[in-house]
């Protein structure tokens, strides 16, 4: 798909991608697939102006309708120092890759890989040697594309989410 820009997140996107949340979320629950968010717990309005606030928020467009977002935070989860990644890296040298999704009007049309085309140049440019990210091992559409895209698994971890019915996540990285 052509025509995709992506930049960082702004104050007045805030609205939209909340909306962007809760249909991703309304679609999912529909579909009864790859169920590892909820409406109202994760994502929510607060993620995203977490990541305004940490700099970490991108949106990607489709002219001027927003078509998916990702943060790119620079601070890992206290659970990733449990996995044996592929490099030794500390949490100025990577990248976390969080909350990424696309409008379910436009899934499956290349704007995932073109999110994550962005994110590894933004990573290079800004002198990271990996993007690291957790994926629940039922997403298997998100697992395909992240392994197309040069991600390795390294492993799977529990983050104590059995409550909401996910035990397992798979890790990933890319190193450059």
């Amino acid at each position: 798909m052509d025509g995709i820009i992506i930049r960082k997140g702004r104050e007045e996107d805030l609205d939209y991608i909340s909306k962007l949340y809760d249909d991703l979320n309304d679609y999912l629950a529909s579909k009864d697939k790859y169920n590892s968010w909820k409406k109202g717990v994760y994502p929510v309005r607060e993620d995203a102006e977490l990541g305004l606030k940490e700099g970490s928020l991108f949106v990607a467009f489709y002219g001027d309708e927003i078509v998916g977002t990702m943060k790119l935070r620079q601070v890992s989860d206290k659970e990733y120092a449990l996995v044996n990644w592929k490099e030794d890296l500390s949490d100025n040298e990577i990248f976390v890759l969080h909350t990424f999704l696309t409008s379910p009007k436009y899934m499956k049309l290349g704007i995932g890989k073109k999110m994550l085309e962005y994110a590894f140049k933004y990573a290079k440019e800004n002198n990271k040697k990996a993007i690291r990210l957790d994926v629940y091992e039922g997403n298997i559409p998100a697992i395909n594309l992240y392994e197309a895209m040069g991600f390795t698994f390294v492993g799977r971890l529990n983050f104590g989410t059995e409550r909401h019915g996910l035990d397992w996540y798979s890790m990933y990285e890319k190193t450059f």
